[in-house]
């Protein structure tokens, strides 16, 4: 390894630790800086991901609450008519205004759209984002989230859930995230559980009650 990739190395270590334990303003200004740089453009889109059909049948045309939404890739993945209503969340301020940019191509949801900037732990976040939920959905962002606190979030967000709404994860490792997955099971009553046969990767749809 050179001096250079090592110090790429040690960069990026450096960024991972301050996305998951640093504050707020530290959290933003690095997901704002890898989003610029292009370092998500590869997620953009993501047709393929399996989250996607678990998501239509809980949704049934509802609203879509998604966390840490970056550049819209759900939003603009998920099928016309898949959805009613959305609103994204994500802490990164570049990653809103390309995701307001991408869905604005797109047509109206009946029950309109949203997009915030701000945290999903946040309290004043958790205010404007509303309720009425059919599916509130957490892609690939739950281990960002401490393993302890989990539980207390849980409780925030059911009360954004619809009646029969649920929370749907996907989670790239479920060996390396086990705290988090363990975290699911024991807080929420789990009604749908696909580990992939080919990878680490699990997807999850959880209730409430």
């Amino acid at each position: 390894m050179t001096l250079r990739e090592a110090a790429r190395y040690q960069c990026a270590r450096a960024r991972a630790f301050g996305k998951r334990n640093g504050n707020d303003w530290i959290r933003a200004r690095i997901w704002n800086w890898e989003f610029r740089t292009g370092k998500w453009d590869h997620i953009e889109s993501s047709p393929d991901n399996p989250v996607y059909e678990m998501i239509e049948r809980y949704v049934a045309r509802g609203r879509l609450l998604d966390l840490a939404c970056g550049a819209g890739a759900v939003r603009c993945d998920l099928p016309a008519g898949a959805i009613s209503g959305y609103v994204g969340v994500d802490i990164s301020s570049h990653a809103i205004r390309r995701a307001q940019t991408r869905a604005a191509a797109l047509a109206p949801l009946p029950r309109g759209q949203l997009f915030l900037v701000g945290s999903m732990t946040d309290n004043a976040t958790q205010l404007r984002i509303g309720d009425g939920f059919d599916v509130v959905l957490f892609n690939e962002c739950l281990y960002y989230v401490p393993a302890p606190t989990v539980p207390e979030l849980f409780a925030d967000l059911s009360t954004k859930l619809s009646a029969n709404g649920v929370f749907i994860f996907r989670i790239h490792d479920r060996e390396r995230w086990a705290s988090h997955v363990d975290a699911i099971r024991k807080s929420l009553r789990v009604v749908e559980d696909k580990p992939s046969t080919t990878s680490r990767a699990i997807t999850l749809a959880a209730s409430p009650h």
